[in-house]
């Protein structure tokens, strides 16, 4: 019989011989630390990305409810709203108004993000004698609410997250066009 042979040959099962409890107990360790290894950083990335997004959110909320406190001061001074763009944005406010208005950073950022058509407002809004009355109309909205849903500026100024559904559901605030018709 030659080396080979002897090697090739398999040796006969013991069947009294069960692998040893602690050898299953070290492979399921082994396994479990395998996964926690592969698992944990998957799951740190997932709520980083979770938290990025929440930020950008709030962020965007932020730059809506700036635009919402512009357009409120031009109507709280000037007894009207304002009836495009160009007029909020050439709009100075005076005496009390002029502490509690955005600073020139978030007024730009409110107004770009108008331009190039992110949010959609509606001009020449005639609001209720109280601020929570006109909220149960949409003074502005993004863009893709109607189909997705997203973040909705009310007429009272609250800014809040909205499904599309329930966009839908809401009546835009009236404007002065409306009393002609």
């Amino acid at each position: 019989m030659t080396s080979t042979e002897r090697h090739s040959k398999e040796l006969p099962l013991d069947p009294s011989r069960r692998p040893c409890p602690s050898s299953r107990l070290s492979r399921m360790l082994l396994f479990s630390i395998v996964g926690i290894a592969f698992g944990l950083p998957i799951l740190v990335f997932t709520a980083l990305v979770y938290v990025r997004a929440e930020q950008r959110n709030l962020e965007r909320k932020r730059q809506i409810q700036q635009l919402g406190l512009m357009y409120h001061a031009f109507a709280s001074e000037r007894g009207k709203s304002p009836s495009s763009l160009d007029e909020l944005q050439a709009y100075k406010p005076k005496g009390l108004l002029a502490l509690s208005y955005p600073d020139d950073d978030n007024a730009r950022i409110a107004i770009e993000i108008v331009k190039d058509g992110r949010l959609i407002i509606i001009w020449d809004a005639m609001f209720a004698e109280g601020g929570n009355e006109s909220d149960l109309y949409v003074l502005g909205y993004e863009a893709h609410v109607p189909t997705d849903g997203g973040i909705v500026l009310l007429g009272g100024g609250v800014v809040a997250y909205q499904s599309a559904t329930a966009f839908k559901a809401m009546p835009k605030i009236p404007t002065i066009s409306d009393l002609g018709n």
